[in-house]
């Protein structure tokens, strides 16, 4: 029988695959916090409503004259901290729809409402542990992106054969890009979206077909987008020698689309419904989105978002010659960005979802670093 002391400096020991794994969990956490959640939550928080809400009393005449606003919220007994601070954000009418949704899923409506997993899981952490809805959200959301950068490192470190460090670099990249740091602390579906990316890609590099199916399926009841796992999947299998696997494939490779077509339908809705109750199958199209393509401003927004998703990140794209697997999935890449300019306004979250691609093809420029190398730098880090 081992000792608590042998467990404890086995723990200590440089080897120990369990201390790379708590150096991790603490880094990310951390991350989580001081990148998504600081803003708004913490004894510390960047942002509150104290401006509006402090009595004008307390303050000099000469900073009341120059500051006629302050306090003008004194009297109403309005709580805009925690509990309401989604109504300070951009995405408030994405939050409020996926909040009543949460009593009713006849309160919302499209797309909102066809996103009914992730409701699902918030009514559940609300009957275990009491919660209010908003926090419910966001512990789902901590908890969510906390397990994808940690299923994300074992992917770096298992497929592409990243040393350790580069893997927590790439752990590191993925809490503190734009689509994970925007979302964390508001009711969103962003961050199980990119937890079921994640497993999609899982299931996917090891074509497993029972994991892939479940995973898909899944995302496609968390966020529509998450439809792109067909192509991925017949991407990766395809072989045109073999009759039956290609048909067996195909076969595979449509039940996210099956599923994007079932859920509207089963919720009243059409099985090519997309954006706000627009139906393809009647020749209707967002054209608002579509225009954005044809002026310059338009072009320019485009450009921007789609570069913040991963800001220069995408620099990686420079080596997609480099990694077979890499190259094929890199495929979906523009089939993302396309649904993201014509189908949604919210171009730069919605790319997260291809962060699985995007960040090993930027990690391959470390590639060549050994953990010899690393050793000898001026910081050590603490285990191979």
């Amino acid at each position: 029988m081992v000792s608590k002391n042998n467990i404890f400096k086995n723990l200590l020991h440089k080897e120990s695959p369990a201390k790379y794994w708590i150096f991790c969990i603490a880094i990310y956490i951390s991350l989580i916090f001081s990148t998504g959640l600081f803003y708004a939550y913490g004894p510390e928080a960047v942002i509150t409503m104290e401006y509006f809400f402090s009595p004008p009393a307390s303050i000099s005449p000469e900073f009341q004259e120059r500051n006629p606003d302050f306090g003008m919220l004194h009297e109403q007994e309005i709580d805009l901290l925690s509990e309401n601070f989604w109504k300070t954000s951009s995405v408030y009418s994405d939050a409020a729809y996926y909040i009543l949704q949460t009593e009713s899923f006849d309160l919302s409506i499209a797309p909102y409402k066809y996103r009914f997993l992730p409701i699902l899981i918030v009514r559940l952490v609300q009957t275990i542990t009491g919660l209010s809805t908003v926090k419910a959200f966001i512990l789902m959301n901590i908890s969510l992106t906390l397990l994808t950068a940690l299923i994300f490192t074992i992917y770096l470190i298992r497929y592409f054969d990243f040393t350790k460090q580069i893997a927590m670099l790439g752990g590191i990249l993925f809490i503190t890009m734009f689509p994970s740091t925007s979302t964390i602390a508001f009711p969103s579906m962003e961050p199980v979206s990119l937890f079921f990316s994640m497993l999609i890609f899982y299931a996917v590099i090891n074509k497993n077909v029972f994991l892939f199916l479940l995973f898909a399926i899944s995302g496609v009841a968390t966020k529509e987008v998450l439809a792109i796992s067909s192509l991925l999947w017949f991407v990766m299998t395809f072989q045109l020698k073999d009759k039956k696997a290609l048909l067996l494939n195909t076969l595979i490779s449509s039940i996210p689309v099956i599923t994007f077509m079932l859920i509207r339908s089963i919720m009243g809705g059409n099985p090519l419904e997309v954006n706000y109750g627009y139906n393809l199958l009647k020749g209707e199209f967002p054209q608002n989105y579509g225009a954005r393509l044809f002026n310059f401003s338009g072009l320019f927004s485009i450009t921007i978002k789609t570069f913040l998703s991963f800001s220069f990140l995408w620099l990686g794209l420079l080596n997609i010659r480099k990694n077979k697997t890499l190259m094929k999935f890199s495929i979906i890449i523009p089939f993302v960005i396309l649904a993201a300019i014509l189908l949604s306004s919210r171009i730069t979250r919605v790319l997260g979802i291809i962060f699985p691609v995007v960040i090993p093809l930027f990690l391959l420029f470390f590639n060549n670093l050994k953990s010899h190398q690393i050793k000898t730098a001026t910081v050590q880090i603490p285990f191979n």
